[in-house]
């Protein structure tokens, strides 16, 4: 299981939330939840993505229905006929983020999601070609332009890592290497 973790303001239990100056010190109540999205093993075939929810961050209860499925019809199914998995989350304008690989028999896409209380989600749109990786988008706007990092998986610079920014979250561009991996030592 893979996943990624996300912290939203909770009505419910409040837990104790502290500064590093300890206990008696820049303590205050708030009321948080922490969801944790998880990519589960192929069920019958297909990869999905749950859910699981915790009120002080260590002990999570999986919800028991799936968060994110495959679709078997429309713009997203023949990309994700394989399965969805590992999630990414981020918080942006009130709502949250979530990229996430698309597996099928043409590659590996990723998708992006959105939900504003992790009850209802809402798929959008392919947001990569074929076989990228561990995409994440960053919690800010950088000059006006949403702005990702991603791994795209080719021959040319294998396991890079590029940095891209968007006006809209769906069209893509200004792409740049910003780091590759070092060689290994039976490579040289």
């Amino acid at each position: 299981m893979f996943g990624a973790i996300a912290k939203t303001r909770s009505s419910r239990r409040p837990t104790s939330v502290c500064r590093r100056n300890g206990p008696q010190r820049g303590c205050r109540e708030a009321r948080w939840q922490v969801h944790h999205a998880l990519s589960f093993p192929p069920a019958h075939g297909r990869s999905i993505i749950g859910l699981a929810r915790s009120y002080d961050g260590y002990r999570f209860t999986v919800d028991p229905e799936p968060f994110l499925i495959p679709d078997r019809e429309g713009p997203f199914a023949a990309y994700e006929e394989y399965g969805v998995e590992d999630p990414r989350i981020t918080q942006l304008d009130g709502e949250y983020l979530i990229t996430y690989s698309a597996y099928s028999r043409n590659g590996v896409r990723i998708a992006l999601a959105k939900t504003k209380n992790f009850q209802q989600v809402e798929k959008t749109c392919f947001i990569t070609q074929a076989d990228y990786r561990n995409v994440v988008i960053f919690p800010e706007k950088f000059d006006g332009l949403y702005a990702r990092l991603d791994r795209p998986h080719s021959e040319i610079a294998p396991w890079s890592i590029w940095i891209s920014y968007s006006p809209d979250l769906r069209f893509w561009g200004e792409s740049q290497l910003i780091m590759k991996p070092e060689r290994y030592h039976w490579t040289r």
